[in-house]
């Protein structure tokens, strides 16, 4: 049988993040990683790949990362989405929760952090 590795998506406009997730999520499980910049980018990745995990940040350049939720629940209904923003104030936390979504991390996180909360669904 041929199993797919689990397909994880970053999404955050600051490069700097989306480098240190990507490299602490390759290094640390059997995935394929997906880094995006923008809302428009992570679309067209959604509609082209089967995205397992989602990491979302809230404020990118041309959006909202909560916006994409419906188009990965639609692609994938048990996709995992966790969020991670350097606002969490209490609004983005209960927008979060009413969205379901799976984790919320503040900026900055660490790399245990983001591993911790990544390794419960792999």
């Amino acid at each position: 049988m041929n199993f797919m590795k689990p397909s994880v998506l970053v999404v955050d406009d600051e490069k700097d993040i989306r480098d240190i997730c990507h490299g602490i999520i390759a290094r640390s499980f059997d995935c394929e990683v997906i880094s995006k910049s923008s809302i428009y980018e992570a679309t067209v990745s959604i509609e082209s790949n089967k995205i397992d995990i989602a990491i979302l940040d809230v404020h990118l350049q041309d959006g909202v990362g909560f916006d994409l939720i419906p188009l990965l629940r639609a692609q994938n209904p048990s996709v995992k989405i966790l969020i991670i923003s350097a606002y969490n104030q209490c609004s983005e936390v209960e927008k979060a929760k009413k969205l379901s979504v799976d984790c919320f991390l503040g900026k900055p996180f660490t790399s245990n952090q983001l591993k911790k909360s990544i390794e419960q669904w792999m």
